[in-house]
């Protein structure tokens, strides 16, 4: 299984990070007996103080198929300005929210949609 982090920024935006082959969100695979979604905030440097309350960082979906594998894709609005999320906004590169289609499955893209507090 692997996570992906859809994390938005206040201005609505998505961070990526730029790699030799491409952008793309942040993301890993799932170790044994972790709990996922601290191991992908700690993966980025990042901590659940660094998310806005309004947008916690959360399981937002799952999409895949069991041969083929998961991802479970997790999202939340980055908020504050200490050193971890200065130090992450300097390694990544945020897009505009319409852009989200070219990285995630249009499911995932539609539950964002339907989250209760949707970033501005």
């Amino acid at each position: 299984m692997h996570w992906s982090a859809i994390i938005f920024n206040g201005s609505g935006e998505f961070a990526v990070l730029a790699k030799p082959d491409g952008q793309h969100l942040p993301s890993g695979e799932i170790g044994p007996r972790t709990v996922i979604a601290n191991e992908c905030i700690a993966a980025v440097g990042l901590d659940r103080a660094n998310f806005s309350p309004g947008q916690p960082f959360h399981l937002l979906d799952v999409y895949g198929r069991g041969g083929r594998g998961f991802t479970l894709y997790f999202s939340g609005q980055i908020v504050g300005d200490d050193d971890a999320a200065k130090q992450f906004a300097k390694r990544v590169v945020f897009l505009p929210q319409s852009a989200l289609g070219s990285f995630v499955p249009p499911e995932v893209e539609d539950a964002l949609k339907h989250v209760p507090h949707p970033p501005s």
